[in-house]
């Protein structure tokens, strides 16, 4: 990306939430998108990495509260 190039769509961040909504602006025709992700690699908190003789999967987790006040 050029430095002050415009876009049409900016997706801020790689993960579990923004993959469908890329795919579905792909497939809906859009071709004017940047996604941008700091990790060094996509994905956030998806995908596996092997570490001291372990192969582990990197997940999201999200707590909820139903709790009613």
């Amino acid at each position: 990306m050029i430095f002050g190039e415009e876009k049409e769509i900016v997706v801020l961040g790689l993960d579990l939430s923004t993959m469908p909504l890329i795919k579905n602006l792909c497939e809906s025709g859009k071709k004017d998108i940047l996604v941008m992700e700091d990790s060094v690699e996509p994905g956030a908190f998806t995908g596996s990495y092997y570490a001291n003789g372990f192969n582990l999967e990197k997940i999201y987790i999200m707590f909820t509260s139903d709790e009613k006040k």
